[in-house]
């Protein structure tokens, strides 16, 4: 299924090479006290076409990479070092993701979109 036929929400990122990825979203209506992330784990793969065989990236909430900010309030943050950026995403080169949230055995797609890589100016320490 194409990224922009999925059931989920899209949302397109970008990113620079010189900081870390840690863009925070909010799953649904924030006045919405009826549900929240206790207990759902998050999945996020990176891919240069939706049909690739393997993903370029992964992230989770296994892996630290995606973080459950407030469970109540529904919001999530990615958290992925500029480090592990260059080794697999090219610069100015659109990606497609996905993320699915897996919460009491149901496996819902949350976002979905494209993710591009700029150029940062300034080099840290």
């Amino acid at each position: 299924m194409s990224a922009d036929t999925q059931p989920s929400t899209r949302v397109d990122f970008s990113v620079v090479d010189n900081g870390d990825w840690e863009d925070a979203l909010q799953l649904g209506d924030p006045e919405d006290q009826t549900w929240n992330l206790n207990g759902a784990a998050f999945y996020l793969d990176i891919k240069g076409d939706d049909d690739d065989a393997s993903s370029l990236l992964s992230l989770s909430t296994g892996a630290g990479t995606i973080v459950v900010n407030d469970p109540i309030g529904r919001v999530i943050s990615m958290n992925l070092p500029h480090a592990q950026w260059g080794q697999v995403v090219e610069r100015g080169k659109p990606y497609r993701y996905d993320m699915l949230m897996v919460q009491a055995g149901v496996q819902t797609p949350v976002f979905h979109g494209e993710l591009k890589m700029h150029h940062g100016i300034t080099k840290g320490p």
